[in-house]
């Protein structure tokens, strides 16, 4: 499931702007938007998958997002599925929210019969974070990990 998580990510990279990149110049462009996907790294290596071009993708463990890593990486969104073999959104964002996360939380979800009842558990759960949910019909209904 890299893939997809790769390219989920690429897809919500056009929607954001990075904070800090300022007005294009005829020299430079603006620096890519810094992405942390979150998840089971070693299953995406085994699954020998490509991550696409010119996407500045950082993939991490769970147990990886600590404040050093996140204050050296300086992420501005950070993806990942709704739950996992190890941890599921609600514990990603709790961790987010402790070291003081000011970027955007995206989560992967399945197409879900009543999404609203997430989408109220995240805000309930997580008050001080930018989060929303990419509903992706393709995302199996377990963990895309």
């Amino acid at each position: 499931m890299l893939e997809k998580i790769a390219i989920i990510a690429c897809s919500q990279i056009n929607n954001f702007k990075s904070p800090r990149s300022g007005p294009p110049t005829q020299e430079t462009e603006p620096p890519n938007l810094v992405v942390l996907a979150v998840g089971d790294v070693f299953q995406w290596h085994e699954a020998s998958n490509s991550l696409p071009e010119n996407a500045q993708i950082t993939f991490a463990d769970f147990s990886d997002v600590i404040a050093d890593f996140l204050d050296m990486l300086k992420p501005q969104v950070i993806i990942s599925c709704l739950v996992s073999q190890h941890f599921d959104f609600i514990d990603l964002g709790q961790t987010l929210q402790a070291v003081n996360f000011q970027g955007c939380f995206r989560i992967i979800a399945p197409k879900l019969p009543n999404p609203s009842v997430v989408v109220s558990e995240a805000q309930s759960m997580c008050p001080n974070l930018n989060i929303d949910f990419v509903f992706d019909p393709t995302v199996p209904g377990g963990s895309i990990n």
